[in-house]
């Protein structure tokens, strides 16, 4: 299987960095990919629960794993 290679690039004001990241298989990336969100969702409860606007109640704890969205697509009918 061939490689994947992301490159990401940032600049603040002058400063200019670009990283590149070169993975060897898919399940790697597939990998990197979920401890990448899984840190971002966890930086972002950490933030939210730290928060006094919420009145000291974290929008996560009563969130409920069980809850499942259903969603059906179809073509659209063709018009006469």
């Amino acid at each position: 299987m061939g490689k994947i290679t992301i490159r990401e690039t940032s600049s603040v004001g002058e400063s200019f960095s670009e990283v590149e990241y070169i993975f060897e298989d898919s399940s790697d990336y597939f990998a990197w990919s979920e401890q990448k969100t899984e840190a971002l969702n966890n930086a972002l409860k950490s933030y939210v629960s730290g928060m006094d606007f919420l009145g000291g109640e974290s929008p996560f704890e009563n969130e409920d794993a069980g809850n499942v969205t259903e969603i059906k697509v179809a073509k659209k009918a063709k018009e006469p």
